[in-house]
């Protein structure tokens, strides 16, 4: 009896040590400190083997407690229908602990993605009103801008109100020769720069400011002639101004949501910008001529620039080029998209073309004499005229459009 009463305790304590690291194992799982995987090995060890204490006992030991299995298990399969079942009871009480776990997940899983498409959706919103209200406000301007261009209300102000009535302002400066520049810009406006033979900038600006005290003003900055302004102080700035025509080395005019017009200028650098408004340049003369344009028709006559680029989109673009008179080589690049290119060039013995046109839905049509193709396709052409190499003037051009055809005559 005493034997079996050692026995009794030795089990009794091996089946508590055994609780115990089985509740160790499943706490460490539900604290997500091992894997399910890695819980199931550990327990079925514990089950199969005993705790680790059982495996390191002394020989006397195992053979006492070999006995007392040989008497209480007198055969080897209720030992292991007694270890399926055991397996069985962890196997039901990890699926127990996973879902548990799973129900106490699922609401937090489910919050985070509300939480997630709610701010995702705010932000679009957010978004898309910006747009809509800048896209509101830039229209309103441009609306304004357009209506009351043609019948401004005069007044010597330079600091004009903020009732929303447009102001004029006139201004007058000399211009010194040597090295100088200009920079015109107008606002939700339209521009008109022309060239004449004088030494003065005239200008008539009206405006429409968003608060009293805006400051409008034709300065002189060294070298620098320019039209200077803050334009977050402004609804709209038009501008009619005449100016020399032969006294400035490099131009600079820009508009936004408003026509743009530059005529009878010679300068080294001009550049014309246009947003949102129709592009005409006429009788421009100069070593280099940029034109930028969105979203506005271009009209380009009566111009003679050694270097000439004009790159828009949403544009067609239309040129009348009488004469290539004051340079020998000529480089130009026209360059729009979804919109048209007309080009009627002159066609004299003195002159010689290598033309390239490429448009990705249209065709090309060259009607110029005298040339030679390398490439003749409906959306691309190259050709040369027959006297290139000797002709008195070269010009090269290349011309790129897209949804729409080429056409040069």
């Amino acid at each position: 009896s005493n034997v079996y009463g050692h026995i009794d305790t030795y089990e009794e304590e091996e089946r508590f040590n055994m609780s115990n690291e089985k509740m160790q194992i499943l706490k460490m799982l539900e604290e997500r400190k091992i894997s399910a995987e890695e819980a199931s090995r550990l327990l079925a060890a514990c089950e199969s083997s005993g705790s680790p204490r059982a495996s390191s006992s002394s020989t006397s030991s195992s053979t006492t407690s070999s006995s007392y299995h040989s008497q209480q298990s007198p055969n080897s399969d209720s030992h292991s229908k007694s270890s399926a079942a055991g397996f069985d009871e962890f196997a039901y009480d990890i699926g127990k602990k996973l879902e548990t776990f799973a129900r106490d997940m699922e609401p937090k899983l489910q919050k985070f993605a509300e939480v997630v498409v709610e701010k995702t959706a705010v932000a679009a919103d957010k978004i898309s009103k910006n747009m809509n209200e800048a896209y509101q406000r830039g229209s309103e301007k441009a609306e304004r801008a357009r209506t009351t261009y043609s019948s401004p209300s005069p007044s010597p102000s330079h600091s004009p109100s903020a009732n929303g009535s447009r102001v004029e302002n006139n201004f007058e400066i000399s211009v010194i020769a040597g090295y100088n520049e200009l920079n015109l810009k107008a606002l939700n406006g339209d521009i008109s720069v022309k060239g004449y033979n004088g030494d003065k900038i005239t200008t008539r600006v009206y405006v429409e400011a968003t608060r009293a005290g805006a400051r409008i003003e034709l300065i002189k900055l060294g070298n620098k002639y320019q039209l200077s302004y803050n334009e977050d102080e402004f609804r709209s700035v038009s501008v009619d101004a005449l100016v020399p025509e032969r006294l400035f080395n490099i131009v600079r005019i820009s508009g936004e949501n408003g026509r743009s017009t530059v005529s009878n200028l010679q300068a080294d650098d001009i550049k014309i910008d246009s947003t949102n408004g129709k592009i005409k340049v006429s009788e421009v003369y100069g070593e280099k001529l940029l034109v930028i344009g969105l979203n506005g028709d271009a009209n380009i006559s009566n111009i003679d620039v050694e270097n000439f680029e004009i790159n828009t989109a949403n544009s067609p673009v239309y040129m009348e080029i009488p004469e290539y008179a004051r340079y020998n080589n000529y480089v130009w690049k026209v360059e729009t998209s979804n919109g048209v290119v007309n080009m009627n060039l002159p066609s004299l013995p003195t002159l010689g073309y290598h033309l390239k046109a490429d448009t990705s839905l249209g065709n090309v049509n060259i009607g110029l004499t005298g040339l030679n193709f390398t490439e003749n396709n409906r959306g691309c052409a190259e050709a040369r005229s027959v006297n290139f190499s000797s002709a008195q003037k070269q010009v090269n051009i290349k011309v790129e459009t897209s949804n729409d055809g080429i056409t040069i005559n």
